[in-house]
């Protein structure tokens, strides 16, 4: 659901490129450019899914602590650290890939609790009324998107379909 809601944003913001861009008709340069030429909230939006795999320390440790939260913890028992899969603050593709092989549901929950901190963010800079007011979505989504934003003030529990 919040991978969804995040993909709802992009659609509903930018419905055309999204999909152009989902089907390598145009590049990432091009779509991030579309979405930036869409407002305030293209421009949030934008650097979001730029920057989607650059972890700088306080977004790192917002992350930790959503996994933390959700009982990921280092073998000691502290909170858990997502240091090892970076370099120079980015994700290391590689090393997400061997994760993926050793533990998939810790990877699943990491990369929920990377999107719901990236909503955050959004949410905080924008209301959701504010987001509903620019968006052209059906009920379905929208339904989604005001559930995971609600989701997002305390997100004690991984998300999932229920």
């Amino acid at each position: 659901p919040s991978q969804a809601a995040f993909a709802s944003l992009l659609l509903g913001l930018c419905r055309t490129s999204t999909l152009r861009f989902l089907t390598g008709e145009i590049g990432e340069d091009e779509f991030l450019a579309g979405l930036t030429g869409r407002g305030a909230r293209g421009a949030a939006l934008a650097q979001a899914y730029g920057q989607r795999d650059f972890l700088p320390p306080a977004r790192r440790e917002r992350v930790e602590s959503v996994l933390t939260e959700w009982g990921w913890r280092e073998d000691d028992g502290s909170r858990i650290s997502l240091e090892y899969l970076l370099v120079d603050h980015r994700l290391d593709r590689n090393i997400l890939q061997y994760e993926f092989h050793r533990n998939r549901e810790f990877l699943m929950h990491f990369i929920q609790a990377l999107t719901i901190v990236l909503l955050q963010d959004l949410r905080d800079r924008f209301p959701l009324r504010e987001w509903r007011r620019e968006l052209d979505l059906p009920e379905a989504l929208q339904s989604n998107l005001r559930r995971v934003f609600n989701y997002t003030r305390n997100p004690h529990y991984p998300l999932a379909n229920r």
